[in-house]
């Protein structure tokens, strides 16, 4: 066991893949799941969960061009299917426009080279349906990396109905393209 601590108070202990808060919450963590190929990358979710963090850490798509590469999201999914439409998603970038998702939870507009340094999605179920709430909001750097690299600060706010059972998260690309790095963990309750 380990003990995560702030100012010598202990906030939470962790054991294995078990995170158990002093408020008495208790979160399971999945395996993470490496986003260094391929165009989609699945994490299962056990029967009964209510409340999931999914942490997008380094994600990047290969490949170099003109143009949009298309949105990289993450769509939830039952034990039929994902799904892939029917999203009420907004999306942004602090200083900049609002783009709207029917595809999924959008986490940004990428172009080809550009990397997600990190990105915190959380998705709620109130209990009494299929409908899921997500909000997030992270940092990716454009395409010049490096001092000259371009910062951009995306957030996203939405909702979905899943139909039934959530069971799985998705993260893809609305455009097929390729994933080159990076990775995406889960936190569930």
């Amino acid at each position: 066991m380990t003990d995560i601590k702030l100012n010598n108070s202990t906030l939470a202990t962790a054991s294995g893949s078990t995170i158990s808060l002093t408020n008495g919450l208790t979160l399971k963590t999945s395996a993470s799941a490496a986003t260094t190929s391929g165009t989609a990358h699945d994490i299962a979710i056990p029967s009964g969960v209510k409340y999931i963090t999914a942490l997008v850490k380094d994600c990047g798509l290969a490949g170099t061009g003109t143009g949009s590469a298309g949105h990289v999201v993450l769509q939830l999914g039952n034990s039929t299917s994902f799904i892939t439409s029917n999203y009420y998603v907004s999306g942004g970038y602090l200083a900049g426009g609002v783009e709207d998702s029917d595809a999924g939870f959008l986490i940004f507009n990428a172009t080809w080279g550009e990397t997600v340094q990190m990105f915190i999605a959380e998705f709620y179920n109130n209990g009494s349906d299929n409908i899921w709430f997500g909000k997030g909001q992270g940092s990716y750097q454009g395409t010049n990396q490096g001092a000259s690299a371009t910062m951009y600060i995306p957030q996203m706010a939405g909702w979905v109905d899943t139909s039934s059972e959530l069971s799985r998260i998705r993260i893809t690309t609305t455009e097929g393209r390729t994933f080159d790095q990076g990775s995406i963990q889960l936190l569930y309750s």
